[in-house]
């Protein structure tokens, strides 16, 4: 509990720091005007009923249906000119259950990405990425309802060092601590950490498209926090053969293929070659229509200190209908093979219909399905979800 306190200070630090740099702004488009960026403020409300609130076959058995009410505002500051772009946000979540109010929730979301977009005769080109949050909700690998705090940092770059060839190069840091904050005293979960190096080099061909060879290291840890299973330790290497294609035209996006070995230093199961296919693809085959495509394996450690591959295939779709309204959804299978003998697949579909009344007031309602399988009676459930939000940005 004590790093929760922490955490409390912190948001109270950020939100009085907040307070001071609003009051120090001047007025111009958007909330404010700070450095030639625009500084924001959405408010977004949402009525979500959930046919299980915890996420596991427990749900399906008994009537653990709710009525969940959130309130999320949002501070957002967006800056696209000079040689970079800068977006960064802070936004907090009040959610209030109808019926299961002990376990109501405060979340928090704060990051921030700079862009370094290629200039004409640039020839460095980076990205930063940096987000620290907790949300709360059912986690598929423990089977529990958890909070969960994360902390991310990335950073990637190339370099032209010819006419058509670059060096690549990128390095992450994430933490995931999760909770349980059913039980009395909540349950703490091994905290996983994660480092990732990569080095690589690209050419670009006579069309737009770069082609890229990457070498990854990946070191996944785990702690050994009260009754949980002995701390995990892995090591994989990985090489990817890739291409990718930058904004412009009607497909964008990156593809690669690579193998992964892994070896787990505790001498446990996961010791294991895999083939690796990663992809993020979007494709507007009109104005009005645009088509995402993204696959991707992770080697992840579980609150139980168990190592599993997430295989996750998502197809999702955007269609704007008129000037003010649209439709998007989003389609999903995912695998979780884990060291031990348990399996898990999972469905998820979610589809949306969003009305934009003006520029600053819009709404919608969604609806989420969620389809469980699993050799672990626990994790054999389905869960139905349906909102209705309603924002306003200042």
């Amino acid at each position: 509990m004590a790093h929760i306190a922490q955490t409390h200070k912190i948001v109270r630090s950020i939100l009085l720091s907040t307070a001071l740099l609003l009051g120090l702004t001047q007025e111009g488009y958007g909330f404010a005007e700070i450095y030639r960026g625009a500084l924001t403020l959405d408010l977004e409300g949402r009525i979500i009923y959930d046919s299980n609130v915890s996420g596991n076959a427990i749900g399906n058995a008994g009537d653990l249906s709710d009525m969940l009410f959130s309130l999320r505002p949002m501070l957002r500051y967006e800056r696209d000119v000079g040689r970079s772009d800068i977006n960064a946000w802070f936004g907090l979540d009040f959610s209030r259950y109808q019926d299961f109010t002990d376990i109501n929730f405060n979340d928090f979301d704060l990051g921030f990405t700079v862009d370094a977009p290629t200039a004409p005769g640039s020839k460095f080109t980076g990205n930063i990425d940096f987000r620290y949050n907790q949300d709360t909700g059912s986690n598929q690998s423990v089977l529990r309802y958890v909070q969960t705090q994360r902390f991310h940092f990335n950073v990637d770059g190339s370099y032209m060092i010819g006419t058509r060839t670059s060096l690549r190069f990128g390095a992450g840091y994430r933490i995931e601590d999760p909770k349980d904050i059913i039980r009395d005293p909540p349950v703490e979960y091994s905290q996983s950490t994660y480092y990732d190096v990569t080095l690589g080099v690209g050419y670009n061909l006579r069309s737009i498209n770069t082609l890229f060879l990457d070498y990854r290291r990946r070191a996944s840890t785990s702690d050994n926090q009260g009754d949980i299973n002995t701390g995990r330790d892995y090591v994989s290497d990985a090489l990817f053969l890739g291409i990718s294609r930058p904004l412009g035209g009607k497909l964008h996006g990156t593809a690669s293929i690579g193998y992964e070995t892994t070896d787990d230093r505790e001498e446990g199961d996961v010791d294991a070659d895999r083939w690796i296919l990663n992809a993020n693809l979007t494709w507007t085959p009109r104005e009005k229509t645009t088509l995402g495509l993204q696959i991707g394996r992770q080697l992840n450690i579980s609150g139980y200190n168990t190592g599993y591959y997430n295989t996750t295939v998502t197809v999702t779709a955007n269609q704007d209908i008129g000037q003010r309204w649209s439709l998007d959804g989003r389609l999903g299978y995912s695998w979780y093979d884990y060291e031990s003998d348990r399996d898990d697949q999972v469905l998820d579909f979610r589809i949306g219909l969003s009305y934009a009344y003006n520029s600053r007031l819009s709404g919608g309602i969604d609806y989420e399905y969620r389809d469980s399988s699993s050799n672990n009676p626990l994790g054999e459930y389905t869960r139905n979800r349906v909102s209705l939000r309603v924002s306003y940005t200042f």
